[in-house]
């Protein structure tokens, strides 16, 4: 019986071929709880040498000196896990939990509907990803085999990335813009 109740709890989401299993919905509370807190999402501008123009991207992450919780958001949602840089010796350790692109969507598409003050951020990010694979999948419809956006397309997905910078209030605004 236990066992069947294990099941019951059990809630899985694919991402391609990988899956991810939580194993109760209190997992979820707890970790939407936790990301209204701490968590980040950002729609990241990325510039790289290689390929023309800058890309757009979707970014979430969970910053704390509280190693384990950093680790049990890796765990649930695997990504990157790394020591935060200390700026002063005194300051405890801090780490970082980031996912990006394809995680970023299924972290929030899991969480969504447990977060209070992200949420509009998170639909907002949500929308962003739903049209950057519209785009995406339209260019390879076209037999476009590179990856850089027409102005139009970089402008829609600019102005999604504007709406989210303004939820966060002038000085957020300024550190994302100053970089």
């Amino acid at each position: 019986m236990a066992k069947d109740k294990a099941k019951a709890n059990l809630m899985e989401g694919t991402e391609g071929k990988k899956t991810i299993k939580v194993t109760s919905t209190n997992n979820l509370y707890y970790l939407a709880g936790f990301f209204d807190g701490e968590g980040t999402i950002l729609i990241t501008r990325k510039t790289n040498e290689s390929s023309r123009g800058a890309r757009l991207y979707l970014s979430v992450s969970v910053t704390n000196t509280n190693k384990k919780v950093i680790e049990d958001f890796n765990g649930l949602f695997p990504g990157y896990l790394g020591k935060v840089l200390k700026k002063k010796d005194y300051f405890l350790q801090a780490w970082v939990w980031t996912v990006s692109a394809e995680k970023a969507e299924m972290f929030l598409l899991k969480i969504k509907k447990y977060l209070r003050q992200k949420k509009d951020e998170a639909e907002i990010a949500l929308e962003f990803r739903y049209l950057q694979k519209k785009l995406n999948k339209k260019r390879k419809s076209k037999g476009r085999r590179d990856r850089a956006y027409t102005s139009d397309e970089i402008h829609q997905l600019r102005l999604i990335r504007e709406r989210l910078l303004k939820m966060r209030g002038p000085a957020w605004n300024r550190r994302i813009y100053d970089k």
